[in-house]
């Protein structure tokens, strides 16, 4: 089937147009519900992990971070949301061309 493309535009209610931050994302899959977690860790927690690396050191078993935003999408709209991430990260030059 071909792909076409439409155009979409989404309003912001409540207080879904404030920004948040993340660093971090983590996807699990449940009972055919991609879950998609979008989590913030202190910067300086990565400083210290790259510290560790270099001088070959243990990691911690566990890194504390805050849940920023828990979003679940079918895994149709997970595969929708790679293509499209695809496509951005083409345009900037991050991923390469196919």
């Amino acid at each position: 089937m071909e792909a076409k493309s439409l155009r979409l535009e989404l309003r912001a209610s409540g207080d879904a147009d404030r920004p948040v931050s993340a660093n971090c994302s983590l996807i699990h899959i449940t009972q055919g519900v991609a879950y998609l977690d979008f989590g913030f860790v202190e910067p300086e927690v990565f400083v210290q992990l790259s510290k560790r690396a270099e001088a070959n050191e243990p990691f911690p078993d566990v890194i504390e971070g805050k849940l920023v935003m828990r979003v679940a999408i079918s895994p149709q709209a997970l595969l929708r949301l790679k293509e499209q991430t695809d496509e951005v990260l083409r345009k900037v030059g991050i991923l390469s061309k196919e």
